[in-house]
């Protein structure tokens, strides 16, 4: 209890359980954003489960450098956690480095990760924040077997339900609107 008033327990949520709700844009070198799995093959190849070095995860992102994931919090969320790593392949070419931006400020950055380093835990406060956005550079090498796993990526429900202030509306470029119409009008 505080001040007579029963606290809400904070509630944990997974990126990749919200992926279609929340992640509104990527990018990566190669492959398809893994949702629970490592970066997909666009070859028809299946996706690799999540392992960073001899630690097996069932929920997480694969993805790939370079790349990055934005993710809208719309100030609901108090932190984001992860472990992230080079997904294991059995290749020690990869080499990624992981950054964390919240509200386009750099708040994490793991630098220079091979597949034979272990998880890096991630823990970062988001409260009031609107934007997430999970960024993998290729390290400065090329993309050569840079999958970049965000494994257990999750976030923590704000426990007093608040959301960020109302956004202006965005337009697609300074001068341009996006506009719909009925068919059949021609006027």
């Amino acid at each position: 209890l505080w001040g007579g008033f029963a606290m809400a327990e904070a509630k944990t949520e997974y990126l990749s359980d919200l992926a279609g709700e929340r992640i509104y844009y990527h990018t990566q070198g190669w492959g398809d954003l893994g949702i629970d799995t490592s970066v997909k093959p666009t070859d028809g190849r299946a996706a690799m489960p999540l392992q960073i070095l001899d630690k097996n995860y069932a929920k997480g992102l694969g993805h790939h450098a370079p790349g990055e994931i934005v993710v809208d919090l719309n100030g609901e969320f108090d932190g984001f956690e992860a472990e992230v790593g080079i997904q294991m392949q059995n290749n020690p070419v990869g080499t990624v480095v992981f950054q964390v931006y919240v509200d386009d400020n750099l708040v994490f950055e793991s630098g220079v990760m091979r597949e034979t380093d272990a998880a890096r835990p991630v823990s970062v406060p988001v409260t009031g924040a609107n934007t997430l956005r999970l960024v993998v550079t290729d390290a400065g090498d090329g993309i050569i077997c840079d999958c970049a796993d965000w494994a257990d990526a999750r976030l923590t429900r704000s426990a007093t339900g608040a959301s960020a202030p109302a956004r202006d509306p965005m337009d697609v470029a300074p001068f341009a609107r996006v506009a719909s119409w009925e068919p059949s009008r021609m006027d």
